[in-house]
């Protein structure tokens, strides 16, 4: 965050080396390059530049899509980096389980990985444009779960500007 208040989202983490096809291009990449190509300037962005939200790539990583990939969204980004931001979605992406296609309804994956915004939901009344509910409902994903990525969402909403201003912890300048 600079000193506005203001911040970007950086994107797209991670693997997204192409325009074409790039929702389906699988990034078949080793350990060490994507930690010493692809993820180190995503973990300088955590680390020395402060950011608070990261977007997905479109496409896998090899062979998960990137919108559901626990290792990357969880381990490393957060566990491994420390980031406490929001992680959220490129708009109306996918997500798999391993050995299993891409669904954009896949939204149970994403709630597991620590995904914590669908980009963008078009009536958000509709329990029946992702597996979310059926996913609780059958054991799948937890409440605590559901409850921790909304926990992002509002540190993430505490930490901005306006509500800084309303809880008046900085000025209006």
């Amino acid at each position: 965050m600079n000193a506005s208040g203001t911040t970007g989202t950086i994107k797209h983490f991670c693997g997204n080396n192409q325009e074409a096809h790039r929702r389906e291009v699988n990034a078949v990449v080793s350990e060490r390059a994507l930690r010493e190509l692809y993820l180190k300037c995503f973990e300088i962005a955590v680390k020395e530049g402060n950011c608070r939200s990261i977007m997905t790539s479109y496409g896998p990583v090899n062979g998960i899509w990137t919108a559901g990939n626990y290792d990357l969204n969880t381990t490393v980004l957060r566990k491994e980096w420390g980031f406490s931001g929001i992680v959220m979605t490129d708009w109306w992406a996918g997500a798999n389980t391993e050995g299993e296609n891409c669904e954009m309804k896949n939204r149970a994956v994403m709630v597991m990985a620590q995904n914590d915004l669908f980009m963008v939901s078009t009536n958000a009344a509709d329990m029946d444009q992702d597996n979310v509910k059926e996913a609780l409902a059958d054991g799948v994903i937890t409440r605590a779960e559901l409850q921790r990525n909304a926990v992002n969402i509002l540190n993430f909403l505490l930490q901005s500007p306006a509500m800084l201003y309303q809880m008046d912890a900085i000025s209006e300048e």
